[in-house]
């Protein structure tokens, strides 16, 4: 049988062929193939990693494709989609470390220029939860409860930080997306890997918020 730590390294090794799977068919994915192929992808370290960067741009890339809102790559920002408001840029940024933050977030509103702030920064918080960490609860409802508390808790952390750019103008908000392994009671699949994703935008513009209100349409109405 195998122990925690082997069960969530074996979700892990699920969680990378479902993503490249999902996109390996789709030309534009092909770059951060490559890197996922060639650099570290250790989950369980907390240290930068270009795998891992690309792994987060790969995911969130199939989340859009899913969901209908016609992704392609784009540099800058990294990812560019449409679901009625025209090009709409996605800034893929991995948090590694807490004092990170502000860093990332000016990296990202700077790929947004080009679209005059017309787009999110999206903020990967896997390495600030837990190495090796498993969640145990009885339902898929109560895991991503616990993940958006994450996600929440984070954004609590650095609300002054992320309030600066959105009320500036520089995003119209912030998506901030972790996954963790989760031995589900009620699931016929005993593990999981399971995301949750967050946008935050309080203080955005209204332009800001009438954009973000149609992508939550087109996330919402298509896809799983």
């Amino acid at each position: 049988m195998l122990d925690g730590p082997a069960i969530v390294a074996a979700a892990h090794a699920v969680r990378v062929s479902t993503a490249i799977e999902s996109v390996q068919d789709l030309p534009e994915a092909a770059e951060a193939l490559k890197r996922i192929a060639s650099k570290n992808l250790d989950m369980n370290a907390r240290e930068p990693s270009q795998g891992k960067d690309a792994l987060w741009e790969l995911e969130l890339f199939s989340f859009f494709h899913r969901h209908g809102a016609s992704p392609r790559p784009v540099d800058p920002p990294d990812i560019v989609i449409e679901f009625g408001h025209g090009d709409y840029g996605i800034a893929c940024k991995k948090i590694y470390k807490e004092p990170g933050v502000d860093g990332q977030m000016r990296k990202g509103c700077r790929q947004l220029v080009p679209f005059n702030g017309a787009g999110l920064v999206a903020l990967n918080i896997d390495d600030l939860v837990p190495p090796d960490g498993l969640l145990v609860l009885p339902s898929t409802a109560a895991v991503s409860e616990a993940l958006a508390g994450f996600c929440t808790d984070f954004v609590a952390r650095h609300k002054q930080t992320l309030d600066g750019y959105i009320q500036g103008g520089r995003c119209d908000g912030v998506l901030i997306s972790t996954s963790m392994v989760a031995a589900i009671g009620s699931s016929r699949v005993r593990h999981n890997n399971v995301t949750e994703h967050v946008i935050y935008a309080q203080g955005a513009s209204r332009n800001a918020l009438q954009r973000l209100s149609a992508l939550n349409k087109c996330l919402t109405n298509r896809g799983t």
